[in-house]
């Protein structure tokens, strides 16, 4: 039936204002009814965008003499089957001929003896298609060969969408894609630790960084799970409407450095047992010396050479029961057995019988000392033994490593945030590298037996912890 002619100038008019290029083609047989070509009857501003020619250009003209590629493209021959078979076509090509490289998604339907054809240029859209597949491609590479152990599971099972080789190689599982969490890893309890973070990410929506967590693991499936340490970054993927669709998740295993810090700290206890014992031990055979030293004194007064014998056995025994005491405090804090007797106590008090006891050494080494301490006592909530210790302490570390002529300056102040004792020295500093350890029991400045100043090397960590108690 064919449309009245007042309906054509509409068609046309719509036919014409169409985005998509349209063609109108009728068939040209031979002899024997054979279509061996197509005439143009109509084309489209869009489509003439396209071809470069227009419809006044084309129409009568032959599809193949004017664009031989149809023949060599296939599209001669899938036009020929829409009129012979009156079926619809659809497709999608690329175009490389009379000067096109382009992707079109063709749509063909039989008109009369002819075709109508709607066609887009379909490039752009193909070409980001092409990058975003590469981009996924890339992605998946950089996924499977990642030196780090990642795996992608979805909700609300935790099924395995995707572990590369490094996560199977890590948890010792091959073949976990498609399984649930709890199928891959039955060992694994269902309210433990690596569940109950995958809930807490899909509740929240943010991403998640755990710390080292214990996760028992069968790695040879054969029943017996050993003990392994992980840490794990979970990252929601979120869908447009909200929901997390999947979460990615990074795990690194620590089980070997948290083996080695377990073994580090069950030593270091072991140190600080046996310098406790060690000190302790030693306490009696330094009394039994102590008693002889008390009767070599009362001696001393008879005989010159005893008397000088004695007061070298005096400072030594002195020496010796400082260090014994070090040892033991050391041995105290870390296991936390020292107990502060706190009270009111005058801190200039304090800092002003250490300086006493001190100012003959500093006088004997050839160094100047001098103190700035305030006029009004300055009342304090502490350990005053415990604090005498701390003074002392720095001090006699200024008095050791200060030479002569050297400068030892001490200042006591009161700041807002409570007081500040500092002594200053001309002495030979400290290294930088050392600066972030010297509070660590047993650290000392590099030095020859020459020119060692004694001790352990205990003074200024005992200090440094009293301090932070």
């Amino acid at each position: 039936m064919r449309p009245p002619p007042s309906v054509l100038p509409l068609l046309r008019e719509a036919c014409d204002s169409l985005a998509d290029g349209l063609m109108l083609f009728g068939a040209i047989r031979d002899e024997a009814g054979q279509i061996v070509d197509f005439e143009w009857l109509y084309t489209n501003p869009a489509a003439t965008m396209v071809v470069g020619r227009d419809d006044a250009d084309l129409r009568g003209k032959r599809l193949l003499v004017e664009m031989p590629g149809n023949r060599d493209s296939g599209l001669f021959e899938r036009y020929v089957r829409v009129v012979e078979t009156g079926e619809p076509d659809q497709n999608e090509f690329h175009y490389t001929h009379e000067g096109l490289d382009d992707w079109f998604r063709n749509r063909s339907t039989k008109v009369g003896d002819g075709f109508l054809v709607t066609f887009q240029n379909i490039t752009r859209q193909r070409n980001l298609d092409r990058e975003r597949d590469q981009q996924r491609q890339l992605l998946h590479r950089l996924f499977m060969q990642a030196p780090v152990a990642i795996s992608v599971v979805r909700p609300p099972e935790f099924v395995f969408e995707l572990a590369n080789p490094r996560y199977e190689e890590m948890v010792g599982r091959a073949g976990v894609t498609g399984k649930t969490l709890a199928e891959a890893f039955p060992e694994l309890p269902l309210d433990g630790p690596i569940f109950q973070a995958l809930e807490g990410v899909i509740r929240d929506r943010e991403a998640f960084f755990t710390p080292e967590l214990h996760v028992p693991i069968d790695r040879d499936e054969d029943g017996v799970p050993e003990d392994a340490y992980f840490m794990f970054t979970l990252q929601p993927m979120v869908a447009d409407s909200g929901e997390v669709e999947a979460v990615l998740t990074v795990a690194v295993e620590v089980t070997e450095r948290k083996l080695a810090e377990d073994a580090l700290r069950r030593a270091d206890a072991q140190k600080d047992e046996f310098l406790a014992v060690l000190a302790h031990e030693l306490r009696n055979p330094l009394a039994v010396i102590e008693s002889a030293h008390g009767l070599l004194k009362g001696a001393a007064h008879v005989d010159p050479s005893v008397h000088r014998v004695e007061a070298v056995l005096e400072r030594q025994l002195a020496h010796m029961s400082r260090l014994l005491d070090d040892l033991l405090d050391v041995g105290r804090l870390s296991s936390g057995k020292l107990v502060l007797e706190r009270g009111a106590v005058d801190f200039v008090r304090i800092v002003t019988e250490v300086i006493g006891d001190h100012r003959a050494a500093f006088a004997e080494r050839g160094l100047t000392f001098d103190a700035c301490l305030p006029e009004a006592p300055l009342w304090i909530d502490g350990d005053g033994v415990r604090l005498a210790q701390v003074v002392d302490n720095l001090v006699t570390n200024a008095l050791k490593y200060t030479p002569a002529p050297g400068r030892v300056d001490l200042s006591v102040r009161r700041g807002e945030d409570g007081l500040t004792l500092e002594v200053r020295d001309t002495g030979v500093g400290i290294e930088p590298e050392l600066r972030r350890r010297i509070f660590q029991p047993f650290e000392q400045a590099p030095q020859n037996i020459a020119r060692s100043s004694g001790g352990l090397g205990l003074g200024l960590a005992l200090a440094e912890r009293i301090v932070g108690l």
